[in-house]
């Protein structure tokens, strides 16, 4: 760790025409216990690293000087060198987020290049440079394991790598077959190869004078009596009666060998990638540009590491290849073997994909690991869904094949969908997984467009009704290390302020992004961040008490093998599960509310309305019972008795037992003559009277024999209410005999305007 570095500029002709000064900011050395410049001397990147010397840490900030003979300069990237001065010789160095080689170019006043040096941008995650290979490792699988299972084997010799394209095609394909030579699981295979080689024994012969000694066998005695050219023994010996001896005879013994076709394969495809190192090398050579020159390095590297694995005593007893092993059982199912056959056709396989992403992530020679995590999470997503038992997704659409070339179609700003289908609680259940899909305005999303990086869409197959549509979205934050940088609390932490070098918001911007997800995006039920952190166990915030509506965020950290680490791909895989559980089940809370939700607003039926009655329902819900009176004397009764009375004997105009007029949640007494209203609220209850009964309670001259009476509450305020709008709502479709029937409709309705009654 040191605070201010030199480094030179160089000419195109390797001159020293200047320097380029880097400093630390006064009394910044370090951020979240990470020093923000290492100088590695003139070694480069330690433990096999190929990066620069010199290293910064991301999305910090340092002073620049530049010492060069010339007055004004321009110093590429523009982005990252602020210029404090007219001269642009001195300002503030910002690296930003991007990670990887930074190549400086300066220019004089005529853009001419003046110099050139090279510099590191690190990631404030430690390891990430490991799982930038462990993702890359798994992608470059992935698309092999894709291509092989989904395009015929017949049609790869089709696809061929273009040799004389872009530098950083090539380098993108070199760094796929590098991240596969590169894991835990392909040098342990090559260690059990080394330390455990096949061998075979074999049969030797060897021919030589019977007169010097012979080892005793059955083919010994065959060819000491056998015809054929003789000599004669010694004076006075014999074998057998028999005085003489085969001028010669052949002996034969094993010899254990390892030069054996599964040794020869291996030692070809050690020599096949050092020749293609070496090929990528000689071409990065001829272009001269920041992802060239981390792809010679890289190339030399990988090189040299064959080459020290080829001087190895196994492969100089090990001869060449003659014809491609294919249903050799060794290569197939000896540990070891199997890993390096398996490793050598995924390299053939991914050599042949050119990756549409690859500059976003190789651009400029920087490494953006932040970016490759957004494709390496879906892949993972991939995995989990089809984890779910019945849902296998057609991946088919990952790869657009034109003419002889193919490619995968995995890229920020460009949609992917794979979808699946399956059964769960008796449904057929359609799955898409869409990769950076964007929800436009208005139809899709109520607000602006938005983008999440991944999507799960889960909708009952065959049914037409949106409302059992469900979306989950995914965004991928790589540069989160915990869950206090999504979920932070209100009261301070003094030294996570410290740590994070600034004050704590209630809320960080990813947790806003996620309600930016649930609220403005149309049938989204839930909206979650994946993380490649250290938390224990996930966090998840329902809105009531169902899995869904939901926010939260779910560690997804990869290890060596590619995957995510176990125990945090099973706490995704368990929620991914349960959710597609809770979207095919009928009778979730979360399906009936959006029911209503849905419903209420394609009716487009509300208002606004001023009343003093405080409504225990919405208005539009609220129902009220239109009660029709014959006198002064019948209304006077009513609010004496406490009672409503209705026909229940089977005359015109009656009800039954099962009515709605006797569920209504008000009454609203009117007549034919009077302009007078009164409206009570009704408790909920009714009572069976007989005519003689009603009569004996004072009622006017009753004519029926049976009546239900709703039981009154307290009245209240009718202001708003016009006794026509009653009258016209209350006669509306009936013969005028019916006028007077009792009839339900709505607190909305009795104040709708008068083109809607």
């Amino acid at each position: 760790m040191t605070s201010a570095v030199r480094l030179p500029l160089r000419s195109s002709t390797f001159d020293v025409v200047g320097t380029l000064e880097i400093g630390c900011l006064p009394r910044q050395r370090e951020r979240v216990g990470e020093p923000l410049l290492i100088d590695l001397g003139e070694n480069g990147g330690a433990g096999g690293d190929v990066e620069a010397a010199v290293q910064l840490l991301e999305e910090a900030e340092y002073s620049y000087r530049l010492t060069v003979s010339h007055r004004r300069v321009m110093v590429e990237p523009q982005e990252m060198f602020n210029p404090t001065d007219i001269g642009g010789l001195e300002g503030r160095l910002r690296p930003g987020r991007s990670t990887g080689t930074v190549s400086v170019i300066v220019h004089d006043e005529e853009l001419a290049e003046v110099g050139t040096c090279e510099f590191e941008v690190r990631s404030r995650k430690l390891d990430y440079l490991s799982e930038y290979r462990w993702m890359l490792q798994r992608i470059a699988a992935e698309a092999a394991e894709i291509l092989q299972s989904h395009f015929a084997s017949s049609s790869l010799g089709v696809f061929r790598p273009d040799t004389i394209g872009t530098a950083e095609t090539l380098y993108q394909r070199f760094a796929f077959i590098q991240s596969l030579l590169s894991s835990a699981e392909f040098e342990g295979a090559l260690q059990v190869v080394l330390n455990q080689p096949h061998h075979e024994y074999r049969a030797v012969t060897r021919t030589h004078d019977p007169a010097l000694g012979a080892r005793s066998s059955r083919t010994l005695a065959r060819q000491l009596f056998a015809p054929g050219p003789r000599q004669p023994l010694a004076a006075g010996c014999s074998v057998g009666g028999v005085t003489t001896l085969p001028l010669t005879v052949s002996e034969s013994h094993n010899v254990e060998s390892y030069d054996t076709v599964p040794n020869r394969f291996v030692r070809f495809a050690l020599e096949h990638w050092r020749d293609l190192a070496e090929d990528v090398a000689t071409v990065m050579r001829s272009k001269q540009t920041p992802a060239t020159r981390r792809g010679l390095r890289e190339a030399t590297e990988l090189r040299e590491q064959l080459e020290g694995i080829l001087t190895a005593g196994l492969f100089r007893e090990v001869g060449a290849l003659e014809m491609f092993p294919a249903a050799n059982t060794v290569l197939q199912g000896r540990s070891g073997y199997r890993e390096v056959l398996r490793a050598f056709l995924q390299s053939e396989a991914a050599a042949v994909v050119d990756w549409a992403g690859q500059d976003t992530v190789f651009a400029a020679g920087q490494r953006d690991v932040a970016t490759l995590y957004e494709y390496w999470v879906f892949f993972e997503l991939i995995r989990l869904v089809e984890s779910c038992s019945g849902f296998q997704l057609k991946k088919q659409n990952l790869f657009r094949v034109s003419g002889d070339k193919l490619s995968l179609e995995l890229r920020r700003g460009r949609s992917v969908v794979l979808s699946a289908y399956g059964v769960r609680r008796n449904r057929v259940v359609e799955l898409q997984l869409w990769f950076n899909r964007q929800f436009r305005r208005g139809s899709e999303s109520w607000t602006e467009p938005l983008r999440p990086d991944c999507s799960l869409r889960i909708s009952p197959a065959g049914e037409d009704n949106l409302d059992n549509t469900t979306w989950i979205h995914f965004d991928a934050k790589y540069r989160v290390q915990a869950l206090a940088e999504i979920f932070r609390s209100d009261a301070p932490d003094p030294e996570w302020d410290d740590a994070i070098g600034g004050a704590l918001a209630p809320l960080s911007d990813d947790l806003l992004k996620m309600h930016a997800y649930r609220d403005a995006i149309r049938r989204t039920s839930g909206a979650f961040v994946l993380y490649p952190g250290r938390d224990a166990e996930p966090v998840r915030h329902s809105e009531y008490h169902e899995i869904l509506p939901g926010l939260g965020a779910f560690v997804l950290r990869p290890t060596a093998t590619g995957e995510a680490e176990e125990s945090s791909a099973l706490s995704l895989g368990r929620f991914i599960e349960d959710v597609l559980d809770h979207v095919a089940s009928q009778g979730t809370d979360q399906q009936r509310a959006n029911y209503w939700t849905r419903r209420t607003y394609r009716e487009h039926s509300g208002q606004r309305l001023a009343t003093g009655v405080r409504l225990r329902k919405p208005p539009a819900d609220t129902t009220v019972l239109l009660g029709f009176t014959k006198s002064a004397g019948h209304q006077a009764w009513i609010g004496q008795a406490g009672l409503y009375n209705m026909r229940a004997d089977g005359r015109r105009g009656g009800i039954g037992l099962t009515s709605p007029e006797l569920a209504a949640d008000y009454l609203c007494l009117y007549g034919s003559d009077s302009d007078d209203l009164s409206v009570f609220e009704l408790l909920g209850s009714f009572v069976l009277r007989t005519g003689a009964e009603l009569q004996a309670a004072g009622y006017p001259e009753p004519r029926g024999t049976l009546y239900c009476c709703v039981v009154l509450g307290a009245e209240v305020d009718q202001e708003g209410l016009a006794v026509t709008r009653v009258r016209q709502i209350a006669r509306r479709g009936l013969l005028p005999e019916l006028w007077g029937s009792p009839r339900v409709t709505t607190w909305s309705d009795l104040h709708a305007p008068e083109s809607r009654v």
